[in-house]
């Protein structure tokens, strides 16, 4: 297994394909994407988490591609997040903003993962998120 198939089943269109869906379709496809960042199915298809992004292991000693998981792979930034502030206001409009355990972004979630690896805390706020659309 490979990146691309990790892509083909957890992240099959990019952000900014999802960010054109509704609100909640946008929600469902960080939160595949977020599922498919446990561990076990990194391990699956022999993927490596270094800092943000996921490096297919390949064959190589240094890895081959990688996937970075920041705000330009998410599509509820895309959808409505404004990067040209720099403010924490710049994303008052994203369904995950009220929720996140900062009370104004998801940054702290997000950081479980990329400092550590856990994208549980990420999964409960999406889960929560899409909840609160039905």
């Amino acid at each position: 297994m490979s990146l691309s198939t990790w892509q083909q089943l957890y992240c099959p269109i990019t952000a900014e394909e999802a960010a054109k869906l509704s609100p909640a379709e946008a929600i469902q496809h960080s939160l595949t994407k977020w599922r498919g960042l446990r561990q076990a199915v990194l391990d699956a298809h022999e993927l490596r988490r270094s800092y943000c992004d996921v490096v297919d292991c390949g064959d190589s000693v240094d890895g081959g591609d990688s996937l970075s998981i920041t705000g330009a792979s998410c599509s509820l930034c895309a959808k409505y997040c404004d990067y040209s502030k720099d403010e924490p206001e710049s994303c008052a409009n994203c369904p995950l903003a009220r929720l996140g355990a900062s009370g104004t972004d998801c940054f702290v979630e997000y950081r479980r993962w990329r400092d550590y690896g856990d994208p549980e805390p990420m999964i409960a706020l999406l889960e929560k998120a899409l909840a609160e659309q039905s």
